[in-house]
């Protein structure tokens, strides 16, 4: 057996220990472990859990059996789902019928949309309602839009609205937007948070206006998502002056995403918060307004740039010069050349590319050396970067 496959068998039989020791070992160091969270924030390196775990298999007998069918026809990508039908219109057992769920999500294939329509309408169990729901998402057919726009206004449930707002930004239907626009305002976060994603998904400028009223709530996460979907819901008459509000926000995430939309706005508006953006406190929010600069790719931004490459922190460094690149200025080629000794790899390898993109052929002597690097990937970045010279 090859060396590298031993070290991946030796460390995935570890895998089990690690994961049941890190609890103790945190608890011994006085680490609090973090609460359950929905979304994993950039940039920290906090431990993240699922929302809701998923069932454990039945206890009883007859239902552990058909849980091992639905499972087995799911691995076989069966083709005739008629079984599956069957257990998710005629099981007793709740658990059996949300497995069936999970099977249709896993399986994708629209033959099951109306069993699962019916389902998310009259199931008697809000974990069947929600999988359903869920797995109309996942097939993605328009044909579900009327009755997940209907359990989102109807249902009592907030797990199952919260999961039909997520299906809807799947299925991507211009006719869902009213219905989850709505929910950015109404009070309750986490089917706001959701909403905003399903706004993202949805990629249309119409919900500009209520993205921007979105970003005013008191929830966290909410502002940062209105943000992120601000990214693909560009209409710079509503979408700029929110950003710039959120770009001054409290919060290090919501500042984060804030500057990596308005990268992505049509208007010259946006560079003056992005410079100022790229000043700030928090290595995340630098990041992103560097890379959002080097997406414009506007020389204003060159002064910015030069200061990022000698930013304390090696991510901010590699985000500068790869924006060095975008810019198309020589006039970075001296903070460059600086940067092909820092003692981060990966922005010498980020420096190397950006010379090579710059100069050309004239970056030959510079480059050279990076090709003994005491690091194997800067030495077969180079190897590529010179090839393309």
């Amino acid at each position: 057996m090859p060396a590298c496959l031993r070290r991946a068998a030796r460390l995935l039989c570890a895998l089990p220990l690690v994961l049941a020791i890190l609890p103790r070992a945190a608890a011994a160091a006085g680490t609090p472990i973090p609460a359950l969270t929905a979304w994993n924030e950039p940039g920290p390196s906090t431990l993240v859990r699922p929302l809701g775990p998923a069932p454990w298999p039945p206890s009883d007998p007859a239902a552990r059996e058909a849980w091992a069918e639905i499972a087995m026809l799911e691995d076989t990508r069966a083709t005739d789902l008629s079984r599956l039908i069957g257990h998710l219109q005629s099981s007793a057992d709740a658990l059996v019928r949300w497995r069936a769920c999970r099977a249709f999500a896993r399986l994708q294939d629209s033959t099951a949309i109306d069993p699962l329509l019916d389902a998310v309408q009259r199931d008697s169990s809000p974990m069947v309602r929600a999988e359903a729901a869920f797995a109309l998402g996942q097939i993605g057919s328009r044909q579900a839009t009327t009755a997940l726009i209907y359990v989102v206004r109807e249902q009592r449930d907030r797990g199952v609205r919260a999961r039909a707002l997520e299906a809807l930004g799947k299925i991507a239907d211009p006719a869902a937007a009213g219905v989850i626009t709505a929910q950015l305002t109404r009070g309750d976060a986490e089917l706001a948070r959701e909403a905003a994603i399903a706004c993202w998904r949805l990629a249309d400028s119409t919900t500009a206006p209520f993205l921007s009223e979105g970003s005013k709530s008191k929830d966290t996460l909410t502002r940062a998502f209105c943000a992120y979907a601000m990214e693909r819901a560009a209409l710079p008459e509503f979408t700029i002056k929110a950003l710039t509000r959120l770009i001054e926000d409290p919060d290090g995430t919501v500042r984060a995403y804030a500057a990596r939309a308005l990268g992505r706005q049509r208007s010259p508006l946006a560079l003056a918060p992005l410079l100022e953006a790229c000043g700030d406190k928090d290595f995340r929010v630098r990041v992103s307004a560097l890379r959002a600069v080097g997406t414009r790719a506007d020389s204003t931004a060159l002064p910015q740039v030069l200061a990022g490459l000698g930013d304390a922190d090696p991510a901010v460094r590699e985000i500068a010069a790869a924006a060095a690149l975008a810019l198309r200025s020589r006039d970075a080629q001296v903070a460059l050349r600086r940067a092909l000794m820092d003692p981060d790899p990966a922005v010498r390898l980020a420096a190397g590319r950006a010379l090579g993109g710059l100069l050309g052929d004239d970056a030959w002597s510079d480059l050279r050396p990076l090709l003994a690097d005491l690091e194997r990937r800067v030495r077969a970045g180079m190897l590529d970067a010179l090839a393309a010279l």
